[in-house]
């Protein structure tokens, strides 16, 4: 048959390969942890211990600049008392509920996996929205923080105009280059402009020891009131987005044991580098609460240890801007790269650079919208990203606690070691300090962030609307989807069949009786449950059964990703096995998964001698694969008989279940005429699968599942 017939090019846009798990069955693939295609992995360095320090110490602080304003509206004392008490009472919350979550779901899209898991895709949705909006928002503060520095050196750069403009214009166009250097250089290069913006205050707190005189930290704010609205927004814009690493989870090496670790590493590095700072600055030096603003520090820092050291901390300060504006860059890209991969977002903001594996698309949007903020006031920068923080953590105190309800046996590599009631109270305290932001943000900054939420759930609905219309390119597992080359199915013969009656409900006696007509005493999968204990504990379990082939009636698959795996083990051939050629192969899956594929199994099985061609003599019950050698053989007797020339191929395809594509997989069932529900069941059994190899009986790596039956 002509090749041109069946291989047809299709043009279309270049997409990424990467598709993974959404647990709404509809089906999206969600990030799982990798967030890299097999090819892309060979070109990107996973962020490790060190890296993830101090990329949660930008995304967090990046040191005592910008804090100045707190001293101005309340005076040192309740500054260093803010600094101390602050990180303990809100940042080591926020970093135990973000270590817990970032391990049960290590992926590429943080915080919006959780909520989308506990409430659903809107959930998911508005809180990307909020997160996002707040990152970029506060995004756009560190060039004006940077330009108010500089000012003591060009003072028309601090000054309102086109000078003033041009830096902070300027200034976001370049950082925002270095972040296509991929995530492993702005990981280690944070690791360095780190250290080089602590230097100078470690050198201004051992140099102050000696100067600091305790009755200064007690000056009082004079000639007016305390301004606490200024005071507890600084204090918070200088001290939130703990979870903002979580977006980038799946680029960290093993990231439910190396999340909690940094995440600890960073509460102490953080609280530190605010509070010693500060005790030595207001320590040291007379001045009032009034001369601290934007850039006192440095200035603080002249009077103690002389010019030098007033000129290294300014360019400390534009240091760790970088720092910060770099690793915030990086969260708020890789949010948007994860939030397509769920279907939140078309598949265009989930590109990645061939060469360096960065989301470059999502990179480019946020320089956008970070230099339209640009041109609010720094005051409406800093309560509009705190109030759009705060309703964003005040819905994941809410997810940690569904999730906890909801899903009481989701495995979590690090768990916060605290009952349901105790993890309340500690989210309580927290999310009373949210909650006074929210209070006292002004009219002005209440109005910008209803808009916003209301452009969030506008958008939510506009991308259903484009999904269900087609009028964008998303990743949705179980919708056709573009290729470059793809058979025509029709010419080669694939027969079509009416399939709609394998979509009925599930019912007791199906499941029941798929599960009697397993191998009862077969080795159990990771959870241990062989398919007797669903026999002899049918009347306990049967109703939690049922309702979980209820919610995979409902194509709800939040949740499945926890226990669709797999453990692979080798059994020997024979007692003196040594290569892995003298060994087979088995996976073990977990009993629940595997019972609802048995269950389709058994669906289909009634329609497979219409489906399969007399030829397949693999896989069908009554045919043997035997049977191909008796073929061959009498072919080669006829064609030997026949004195003609002939040729007979013998194709062998290696491992080709493991290369099957699932796209194509999916493309042919719609062809032959499975409905819509069934290739979505298909579709979530696939995409939320994952795998780990027993060694010594220790499960190893996560491998998550790209192509091929399981």
């Amino acid at each position: 048959m002509n090749q041109e017939i069946l291989m047809t090019k299709q043009s279309s846009p270049t997409q990424s390969q990467e598709e993974q798990e959404h647990p709404q069955l509809h089906a999206t693939v969600a990030q799982q942890g990798g967030g890299s295609t097999p090819s892309e992995s060979n070109h990107q360095r996973r962020i490790t211990m060190i890296p993830l320090v101090f990329l949660i110490y930008f995304e967090v602080a990046g040191g005592p600049y910008g804090s100045e304003q707190a001293v101005r509206a309340a005076g040192p004392l309740f500054t260093l008392l803010g600094f101390l008490v602050f990180p303990l009472a809100c940042g080591v919350p926020e970093s135990l509920v973000t270590a817990e979550l970032t391990a049960a779901f290590p992926g590429n899209g943080g915080f919006v996996l959780w909520a989308d898991h506990a409430f659903g895709p809107l959930a998911g949705s508005l809180l990307g929205t909020w997160r996002y909006l707040s990152i970029v928002i506060n995004i756009a503060a560190y060039p004006a923080l940077v330009a108010d520095y500089l000012g003591g050196v060009v003072p028309a750069v601090a000054r309102p105009g086109r000078a003033h403009m041009g830096t902070v214009v300027g200034m976001t166009l370049l950082l925002s280059l270095l972040n296509y250097a991929g995530l492993s250089v702005v990981g280690w290069g944070a690791t360095a402009l780190g250290i080089a913006s602590l230097a100078p205050f470690v050198l201004m707190t051992a140099m102050a020891v000696p100067k600091v005189r305790p009755r200064r930290w007690a000056k009082q704010v004079k000639g007016r009131k305390k301004d606490w609205r200024l005071f507890f927004n600084t204090l918070f814009w200088n001290l939130n987005y703990w979870d903002s690493a979580s977006t980038m989870a799946g680029e960290v090496e093993r990231p439910e044991r190396t999340f909690p670790r940094a995440l600890a590493a960073a509460v102490v590095l953080i609280a530190a580098s605010y509070l010693l700072p500060l005790m030595a600055a207001t320590g040291a030096t007379d001045a009032s609460p009034d001369a601290w603003v934007n850039g006192y520090l440095a200035t603080a820092a002249g009077i103690i240890g002389g010019p030098w050291l007033k000129y290294w901390t300014g360019a400390g300060a534009v240091i760790s801007s970088i720092g910060m504006f770099e690793a915030q860059m990086s969260s708020g890209a890789f949010q948007l790269h994860g939030m397509a991969d769920r279907g939140l977002l078309p598949s265009v903001f989930g590109s990645r650079a061939a060469r360096t594996g960065t989301p470059w698309v999502a990179i480019t949007a946020s320089t956008a919208i970070t230099i339209a903020v640009s041109f609010l006031g720094f005051d409406n920068i800093v309560a509009t990203s705190n109030f759009l923080y705060s309703l964003g953590t005040l819905l994941e105190f809410s997810s940690i606690l569904w999730l906890r309800v909801k899903y009481p046996t989701l495995k979590r590599p690090y768990h916060v070691p605290l009952p349901l009631p105790a993890l309340i109270a500690m989210c309580i305290v927290p999310s009373v300090f949210l909650s006074y932001v929210c209070v006292v943000a002004g009219w002005r900054v209440f109005t910008i962030a209803a808009g916003l939420t209301a452009l969030g759930v506008g958008w939510h609905g506009l991308m259903k609307l484009c999904i269900s219309k087609k009028l964008l390119s998303f990743r949705l597992l179980g919708e056709s989807t573009d290729r470059e080359y793809t058979l025509d199915l029709e010419a080669i013969g694939v027969p079509r069949k009416d399939l709609a009656n394998l979509d009925c409900d599930f019912t007791e006696e199906e499941v029941l009786a798929t599960v009697r007509a397993q191998g009862l005493d077969k080795a159990s999968g990771p959870d241990g449950f062989p398919a007797r204990f669903y026999v002899t504990c049918w009347s306990i379990i049967r109703e939690d059964v049922m309702e979980a082939f209820a919610s995979l009636q409902r194509l709800d698959f939040r949740g499945l990703t926890s226990i669709n795996q797999a453990f692979i083990t080798l059994l020997p051939k024979h007692p003196a096995a040594l290569e892995v050629r003298e060994f087979w192969p088995i996976s073990l899956i977990h009993s629940f998964p595997k019972l609802a594929a048995k269950v389709l199994a058994m669906r289909l099985a009634n329609e497979m001698l219409g489906l399969v061609g007399p030829h397949q003599s693999a896989f069908i019950r009554g045919r043997w694969l035997h049977d191909n050698f008796m073929l061959v053989q009498g072919m080669a007797r006829k064609l030997h008989a026949s004195k003609k020339e002939a040729v007979m191929l013998k194709l062998n395809i290696t491992k080709a279940f493991d290369t099957v594509d699932w796209a194509f997989l999916l493309d042919v069932l719609r062809h032959v005429g499975f409905e819509a529900k069934w290739i979505s069941w298909i579709a979530g059994l696939l995409a939320s699968s994952s795998t780990r190899v027993l060694l010594n009986g220790v499960p190893g790596e996560v491998i998550f599942n790209r192509q091929g039956p399981r």
